[in-house]
């Protein structure tokens, strides 16, 4: 299990750790023996709608384009953490049931996401990815202060928008909602 997960580290610059292999207790969560404390648990939303999915900017981000994510407070579940996240930076609720792709992605946070959340004691996230439809109107949609911009694009050109280590997990996605004949 340490050989892969150092062979992911030089891959991805990141751990992908499926959800099996973990546990969280009195907020710890626990990969394998490895314990990731200053780790922020977080939901990333990768929502579609005709066959486009939605692309965010935050302003700590950079110049980095990505999905909507934020992170999960105590008590929550991932689900309802992601309609929550999902109303305060889109402005609002129409979507549909939210599908786990049971992908997690543990990262250390760059540096001006670092800046950005000095106060918090995290040095990097736990992301779980979900998929759900959007089915509102697009012009309905309001971003929140993190946010600045937004674009929809289809699964041909999404990767191109992504930060590297953040394309291999949005292609897995997009392959498993072709196979599942969501998208075309």
């Amino acid at each position: 299990m340490h050989e892969q997960i150092e062979t992911q580290k030089k891959r991805f610059g990141s751990l992908n750790l499926q959800p099996d292999s973990s546990k969280q207790t009195e907020g710890k969560v626990k990969y394998e023996g490895l314990s990731f404390e200053r780790y922020r648990k977080t939901v990333a939303g990768v929502i579609y709608q005709n066959n486009e999915f939605l692309l965010v900017k935050k302003l700590h981000w950079g110049n980095c384009w990505g999905f909507v994510q934020g992170g999960v407070n105590d008590g929550e579940s991932l689900e309802a953490a992601l309609l929550r996240e999902l109303r305060e930076e889109l402005g609002v609720k129409d979507f549909g049931t939210p599908t786990d792709t049971k992908i997690r992605w543990v990262r250390k946070f760059f540096e001006e996401t670092l800046a950005y959340y000095k106060d918090r004691g995290n040095v990097g996230k736990i992301l779980s990815y979900f998929v759900i439809e959007y089915l509102g109107r697009r012009n309905k949609i309001r971003l929140g202060d993190d946010l600045y911009d937004k674009k929809w694009r289809g699964k041909d050109e999404v990767i191109s928008y992504l930060h590297s280590s953040e394309k291999p997990i949005a292609e897995e996605i997009i392959r498993q909602l072709e196979m599942d004949h969501v998208i075309k």
